[in-house]
């Protein structure tokens, strides 16, 4: 069987590696199909790639549906309210680079089976062209992308009709997901569950990290969130919110001198690492929302202080955290506040119902089925 898989995004590839590598190693072939970055990182994973967008660079420019403007854009509702125009003309854009690239390496390679993440639109319009199954692969919690299948089918129609899907955008025909269902939001479709399997990238462990004393927090929040509007001072606040606490940041190493100079003596601050070999031994995370970070610190029942920036996507991740009562989501206007970061944060290292509502997350994690139980299902999908 021959798998193609497409990502929006690096981090949007990583929790597909698990069921990317489980399909290897059960002898089928797989080839990830992504810009240059998507591509790095497939190739870092160990895995063969192909370049899509990689022609004039100049994309098609179709335009926004008319009953999608900004005069009605919040008719749709859900977590983006007024948002849907914004990321219509993201999805057309997205169409316009690569899906003439993506069409062409499905006619040359011929998949049985294409994989890909739900923002990945493209990927459903390959597998009607071509007649072959598609599956999505969810990141974590998730309801936006619940809610932009219908503005999705609209926004998109005419690109997939003039590609060859005579009724507009297919549905997928299996959706997995790595969430465990308690986290996940209760409005998301329906989908096949999987365990979730830390994939954090390359590195290594970093030699740096001073022997536990006491309670430690880990704070990630992002190796973009130096170098983004209104993320600066977000960090920083962070770090004073850890003043007295045993802390280790990581941070690329073009800024650990700046964090160096504002971080308080008990806050160490190391190069970026795969979460999974670190995480373990924390008490809490300080993150940004990302999926991937929160699931690997779930993986290891480990409660969060969520600071997620004005991103729906990774607001609802926090909120699902508090409701699962496996950390807190600090509210985005007292993100800048150290004091109101470090309240959250000794709420969650002092009161065990956090510490005990992870580690409930983590058992449910480990009870999901791993990606090696799906790849039957996936085989028969393909047939």
């Amino acid at each position: 069987m021959r798998i193609l898989v497409g990502a929006t995004w690096p981090t949007h590839l990583m929790p597909m590696v698990p069921l990317i590598w489980a399909l290897r190693s059960a002898g089928h072939d797989v080839l990830v199909a992504g810009t240059e970055d998507v591509v790095r990182a497939a190739e870092t994973a160990g895995l063969p790639a192909a370049s899509l967008g990689a022609g004039d660079g100049v994309p098609r420019k179709r335009s926004v549906p008319g009953h999608l403007g900004v005069d009605r854009a919040g008719e749709h509702g859900g977590v983006w309210e007024a948002g849907w125009d914004r990321l219509a003309r993201r999805w057309l854009g997205r169409i316009d680079t690569v899906l003439d690239d993506y069409l062409a390496l499905a006619a040359r390679w011929r998949p049985d089976l294409v994989l890909c993440e739900p923002l990945e639109f493209s990927g459903l319009i390959v597998g009607g062209v071509h007649d072959v199954p598609v599956v999505q692969h969810r990141w974590g919690p998730d309801v936006l992308t619940t809610q932009a299948w219908g503005p999705a089918r609209e926004i998109l129609h005419t690109a997939a009709v003039e590609a060859g899907c005579d009724s507009g955008l297919p549905a997928p025909s299996l959706i997995v997901d790595p969430c465990p269902p308690s986290l996940q939001h209760p409005e998301a479709a329906a989908a096949r569950t999987v365990r979730y399997l830390p994939y954090n990238g390359p590195g290594r462990l970093p030699a740096e990290v001073p022997a536990r004393s006491g309670r430690r927090v880990l704070v990630c929040l992002g190796t973009r969130s130096l170098a983004l509007d209104g993320r600066r001072e977000l960090t920083i606040a962070a770090l004073e919110a850890c003043a007295g606490l045993e802390a280790v940041v990581t941070c690329v190493p073009e800024h650990q001198e700046e964090l160096r100079a504002r971080a308080p003596e008990s806050v160490t601050i190391v190069d970026p690492v795969p979460l999974n070999l670190v995480m373990d031994g924390f008490d809490c995370a300080v993150v940004y929302g990302g999926a991937g970070t929160t699931h690997t610190a779930l993986h290891f029942g480990v409660p969060q202080v969520v600071l997620a920036p004005g991103h729906p996507v990774l607001q609802v991740l926090g909120e699902r955290l508090e409701a699962c009562e496996a950390g807190r989501l600090v509210p985005e206007a007292e993100q800048g506040d150290p004091e109101r970061i470090r309240a959250a944060l000794l709420d969650v290292l002092d009161d065990p119902r956090h510490r005990e509502g992870a580690e409930r997350l983590r058992d449910e994690m480990a009870a999901q089925p791993a990606p090696s139980e799906l790849v039957g299902a996936l085989e028969a999908l393909a047939r």
